[in-house]
């Protein structure tokens, strides 16, 4: 399908004499009908035979698969810009954490221009500095597409260094405290300059299921049998 962009960010808001841009399609529909499979887009503008450029995009897709406990999902896009300086912050809210236990999340992002070779970019939740085996606390965007610490290779060409495109999942379990219904994503620079295009968070939630099968319903008339209009009933 040739689809139209629902939204693109001006690629002056950074910078006036930039050719940089990201754009969104909503394809839910499309998806919906294709499935499983191998997704590619064709006809993105761009600027080949250029050095210091880069380029890419990525599909965040939500699903619900019943064997899965219940969870938060929230989806950011848009276009933001982080350098020394300049930070982004994300409040998520509207959720209630587990009150025991481990509270297993996960946060993860798209974005561009964050080089291997330059440190200094970190990504938090909660004040907490992020990390696992492929995107190390002080150098997180660092042109990799990995899922939860491991590269991933089903690309082709499968590069390991993406030439300033990141698309990344990592595990933040055991960062959000049990009973907490608001969260805070950060993203900051000492030293690397990146773009960040779409964030994504997911938490476990705490949603009791009641079966009719587990409990016996009953009730007491505390103001004496018979009852009437205006009674209190336990």
């Amino acid at each position: 399908d040739q689809l139209a962009d629902d939204r693109v960010d001006d690629p002056g808001q950074f910078d006036a004499n930039a050719s940089d841009y990201s754009a969104i399609a909503d394809v839910t529909n499309q998806v919906r009908l294709g499935g499983n499979g191998t997704y590619r887009v064709a006809n993105v503008y761009s600027t080949p035979n250029q050095t210091n450029k880069h380029g890419g995009w990525a599909l965040v897709v939500v699903y619900n698969l019943n064997s899965l406990p219940l969870r938060n999902l929230v989806v950011f896009d848009g276009y933001a810009h982080v350098n020394n300086g300049t930070n982004v912050t994300i409040n998520v809210n509207g959720f209630l954490t587990p009150p025991a236990g481990l509270v297993n999340s996960r946060l993860g992002v798209v974005a561009f221009e964050g080089d291997l070779g330059l440190v200094g970019d970190r990504y938090l939740l909660n004040g907490t500095v992020v990390d696992d085996a492929r995107n190390p606390t002080n150098n997180f965007f660092n042109s990799s597409i990995s899922l939860l610490g491991a590269s991933f290779a089903a690309k082709n060409p499968n590069y390991l260094n993406q030439l300033g495109f990141d698309a990344d999942i990592v595990s933040t379990a055991g960062i959000l405290p049990n009973g907490a219904n608001s969260a805070v994503i950060q993203m900051t620079s000492t030293g690397d300059e990146y773009y960040p295009a779409a964030v994504t968070f997911a938490t476990d939630l705490y949603a009791p299921v009641f079966s009719s099968a587990g409990f016996t319903k009953s009730v007491t008339d505390l103001n004496g049998a018979p009852v009437r209009p205006g009674d209190v009933l336990e």
